[in-house]
């Protein structure tokens, strides 16, 4: 008889798999304390970060973590009047009281550092020309004055980031494209001036996926400095990368219209994850990997970001970065505001991307480790088993357009029988669907075996 639901040390165990597979028959279980799942905080097309519908979707997708202001729009950003620093009359704001009072209380904030084109109330007169040591200091001081904003308001950042993406040769990188020397320099002068009023405060810097000259040049850069530099080693906590799946993988070169066009769609978001392991190898040994965009953004129509299978390549997505290993604790998906895959805007529900993405980032709560499981039907279902205090949990993907029967977890569970909450949808090249409209929530209880849906995320949970 199996025992009931108790924390083990064999909570990775691939025996007795009749079914499929460990990809990994010596693969260790990931410790995952302390591990964020978030979004980018972009949120200039709205809605308002003060209205309460919008702020009731950010607490239900149950993210732990917001990157203010967001991405490329932190190199001009005025945290002060909320907006970017060129736009007179913003359509929406997007300040810092706005958003530590609309954040759920449990959410942490990574503060994106404007070391670029700087509101002219610093006093830099040409911001983004303005590459001197004493033009930086003021934007040194606009960055701290900001952190004390959030300190007064009670919700102090937990690290701040330099920048983004400037590994770009254009106006928003300014002068730091394509060059990481000048980067370091001015990085290693700010680590000091913020260490000096906030000596616990995270640092993180910018490096990039490889693959292209100019990115493996930027990353051979910095990673060398990270390697050799004392004054950065004691002063840098982790690196930031952004992946997002190209326009020639996940779906524009074809449409979803179909159960097959839907299975390659996943298909394809695993094979990208395989592809960038090395990014994530390519990380220097004591440095954290950041990776605060991630996505699929690049479609022919905007309707097919609403297909229930492309939410499930967000949540497969993080499952593969779990799974490489312990270098990383922050994932922010593409900006929350996403219409319609993660905060559909239009109808304001969760869309496919928030309901899956947000099954993951609940289960980190309190987890202690994750570990690839075994796999069913051929491969075609994959599992990952979340261990806790007192217990384990499972989630299994169908990445198929087939159901199958006879699903039993019991054994990685360790509990003859269980609950089952199955997500799904009907009809698979709907778009777009959101929660409880085109997307299904099915519970079991005491559950032995079970029937699996096409394209189902399933939660299986000690009772």
């Amino acid at each position: 008889m199996l025992s009931s639901c108790v924390k083990d040390n064999t909570s990775g165990s691939t025996e007795n798999i009749s079914d499929g597979e460990n990809p990994d028959d010596t693969e260790k279980p990931v410790l995952t304390e302390n591990i964020l799942l978030g979004y980018n905080g972009r949120s200039t097309e709205g809605p308002s970060w003060t209205d309460g519908t919008f702020l009731s979707l950010v607490s239900d997708t149950k993210t732990m973590c917001i990157r203010y202001p967001g991405g490329t729009q932190a190199n001009s950003w005025d945290w002060k009047e909320g907006k970017l620093v060129d736009k007179t009359e913003p359509k929406y704001l997007f300040r810092i009281g706005d958003l530590v009072a609309g954040l759920p209380q449990t959410a942490q904030v990574v503060y994106v550092m404007n070391m670029v084109n700087t509101p002219a109330r610093v006093g830099v007169e040409k911001p983004l020309t303005d590459q001197s040591v004493e033009g930086l200091y003021l934007k040194i001081d606009d960055a701290l004055l900001a952190l004390k904003e959030f300190e007064r308001l009670g919700r102090p950042p937990m690290a701040v980031e330099l920048g983004n993406e400037f590994y770009f040769q254009n106006e928003h990188a300014a002068f730091y494209g394509q060059n990481p020397e000048l980067y370091l320099e001015h990085v290693r002068i700010i680590c000091k001036e913020i260490h000096e009023v906030y000596p616990d405060m995270k640092i993180a810097i910018v490096a990039t996926k490889g693959g292209t000259k100019g990115r493996d040049a930027w990353n051979k850069v910095v990673y060398d400095a990270l390697n050799s530099d004392e004054f950065l080693k004691e002063n840098i906590y982790a690196v930031v990368q952004h992946h997002y799946i190209s326009e020639t993988t996940g779906n524009t070169a074809f449409r979803i219209t179909d159960n097959s066009t839907a299975e390659q769609v996943l298909a394809e978001a695993f094979a990208y994850m395989e592809s960038v392991k090395k990014d994530y190898d390519d990380v220097p040994e004591g440095y954290k990997l950041w990776i605060t965009e991630f996505g699929i953004t690049k479609y022919s129509k905007l309707d097919e970001e609403g297909m229930w299978p492309l939410g499930l390549s967000y949540a497969a997505m993080v499952l593969s970065w779990l799974e490489m290993g312990d270098k990383i604790d922050c994932y922010m998906l593409h900006h929350i505001t996403n219409n319609p895959s993660v905060i559909n805007t239009s109808v304001m529900r969760l869309g496919p991307a928030a309901v899956a993405y947000g099954i993951v980032t609940d289960l980190m709560e309190g987890c202690k480790s994750v570990t690839r499981g075994k796999d069913y039907a051929e491969g075609n279902i994959r599992s990952w088993i979340f261990t806790y205090e007192d217990e384990k949990k499972v989630l299994l993907m169908n990445t198929s357009a087939s159901a199958v029967n006879d699903i039993d977890v019991s054994d990685l569970l360790g509990t003859e029988t269980y609950s089952v909450e199955q997500h799904y949808a009907p009809d698979i090249i709907k778009s777009p669907v959101v929660k409880d409209n085109g997307i299904k929530n099915e519970n079991m209880d005491n559950i032995r075996t079970f029937e699996i849906r096409p394209f189902a995320l399933v939660l299986c949970n000690c009772l």
